[in-house]
């Protein structure tokens, strides 16, 4: 299989969604102190070729709670090869029964890949931050942060590629979600500098070639929890 059709393999094998409005009982415990933390995205919010417990929403609830319970398992909405578009056809099926008490968004790589409309991807990202909005609890925009998409193009997997034009269209589309969280005034936490690291740090890579791996995700945990402690706890 040629790196091209394999990163469509990875990146852009879509689940089919149902009509029907999908039910996600977000279940208070006993004690009802409890928070919950809502993921959104692609990929690298799924943790593609990582395990659950080390995808970086999981990472970042670990780190959250430290000694004690504060958060639930995060709830994560994300799948691999998802577009903008496809998240929201995702969140308009998706009924979530109570409100966030943290957010993230992480979605683009598969709109830059695929040579999608930069101009749809505008709308549809700002789309995307007014639901996060309406999720958040008390609609309070301090408790969403959008993530950046880190630069593949440095990954093993993207040899071959043409490289400068990875970088340069991934911080064009990086600099389109800070300039759209911005004006939502909804934070935006850089992680791309994280994936920089990954030609001198192979570790920093999962076994595929592409995504990352434990290691860098506990990385991009560690910035998450910095902002929620400093704007959430």
């Amino acid at each position: 299989m040629s790196k091209h059709s394999f990163f469509y393999a990875v990146l852009f094998c879509l689940l089919c969604s149902g009509c029907s409005k999908t039910r996600i009982p977000i279940v208070p415990p006993v004690n009802n102190s409890l928070q919950y933390y809502l993921a959104l995205g692609d990929s690298y919010t799924i943790g593609q070729s990582v395990s659950a417990e080390d995808r970086f929403p999981s990472q970042a609830v670990r780190l959250f709670n430290g000694d004690s319970s504060r958060f639930q398992s995060p709830v994560v909405i994300a799948q691999t090869g998802w577009t903008t578009s496809d998240l929201l056809s995702k969140l308009s099926s998706t009924s979530i029964e109570s409100k966030a008490d943290f957010v993230t968004l992480l979605i683009g790589v598969n709109n830059q890949f695929g040579g999608r409309s930069f101009s749809t991807f505008e709308k549809e990202f700002d789309d995307l931050l007014l639901y996060s909005i309406n999720q958040s609890k008390n609609r309070e925009r301090k408790r969403i942060a959008v993530l950046s998409i880190p630069n593949y193009g440095l990954t093993p997997f993207a040899r071959g590629y043409d490289t400068s034009k990875i970088r340069v269209e991934v911080e064009q589309y990086n600099a389109a979600c800070k300039r759209l969280a911005t004006a939502r005034n909804i934070a935006f936490l850089d992680l791309t500098y994280i994936s920089d690291r990954v030609a001198a740090d192979p570790s920093l890579t999962s076994g595929d070639g592409l995504h990352p791996s434990a290691k860098q995700y506990g990385l991009w945990a560690k910035v998450v929890d910095s902002f929620a402690r400093k704007n959430i706890f």
